[in-house]
């Protein structure tokens, strides 16, 4: 290990800092400072019922972001299926939310999540170059 060659470890999170320092890190070297984003995540870009009617999201239910599959990250799958259960009010038989899955790069989650059937309307999107559209 060459841990005296590293000026600084920025961290995302203490968790992450404590981490750093197990594997030798001196304090000094570590910075927790947040994840870095993107500077159009921070700036609105369009007013949400203008966002809504451009994605051809329904304009009166609440919308679910679930995001993952671009790399392995987590039960993407077992995720939207039970968000799928969970807004759709069985007595009143009709949806109260709508769901967006952006799979990235991962064609088997999305094919595999197109072949469901669902009670809810649910978009279900590849790779995305304009998340902020969609986090909006």
């Amino acid at each position: 290990r060459f841990h005296a060659d590293v000026n600084r470890c920025y961290c995302p999170s203490e968790e992450v800092a404590k981490r750093a320092e197990l594997d030798d890190l001196k304090s000094s070297q570590i910075r927790v400072f947040g994840l870095p984003i993107r500077p159009s995540f921070c700036r609105a870009v369009l007013v949400k019922d203008d966002l809504r009617k451009e994605l051809e999201l329904d304009p009166d239910l609440p919308a679910v972001l679930l995001m993952g599959g671009g790399e392995g990250m987590g039960p993407v799958k077992k995720t939207a299926k039970a968000l799928g259960d969970a807004l759709f009010d069985k007595e009143l038989g009709k949806p109260i939310g709508q769901l967006v899955v952006i799979c990235g790069r991962n064609k088997t989650l999305s094919s595999s999540l197109q072949a469901l059937e669902w009670k809810m309307p649910i978009k279900i999107r590849g790779f995305e170059t304009q998340m902020e559209k969609w986090m909006g």
